[in-house]
């Protein structure tokens, strides 16, 4: 095996698949890296949805029933489940189930139209 090839597989071992449902009901699936922070992946949503204010939205999960928000700070796997954390992915194809995600409009502004995008 050389060196590439190793690098490759590692890699993909360091991948997990996310769904992020939308407020208007669509949802992105992305491969991201599983070490992330919340706020790149905030970023990267945003940047696939051409938003400039990223800064009014959030990303949450659901606990005990309710959207809690993640802290931008923290590294994503806080967030997910035990089973995705040591899911040992064998390729693109290979993923489980993706980790449920929802981008939601986290502080409101009295005008939406305000809300620019690129």
């Amino acid at each position: 095996m050389n060196k590439l090839t190793f690098h490759n597989n590692r890699v993909m071992q360091d991948r997990r698949s996310v769904c992020i449902f939308l407020p208007n009901d669509d949802s992105l699936n992305i491969i991201i890296n599983v070490k992330i922070l919340c706020h790149e992946l905030l970023v990267q949503v945003c940047d696939l949805l051409r938003l400039k204010d990223c800064h009014l939205f959030g990303l949450s999960v659901i606990q005990n029933n309710e959207h809690v928000y993640m802290d931008l700070a923290q590294k994503l796997y806080k967030y997910c489940p035990k089973e995705w954390k040591k899911e040992a992915s064998k390729g693109i194809d290979q993923f489980g189930p993706p980790m449920i995600i929802h981008f939601r409009v986290q502080y409101y502004v009295e005008n939406g139209r305000l809300i620019s995008t690129t």
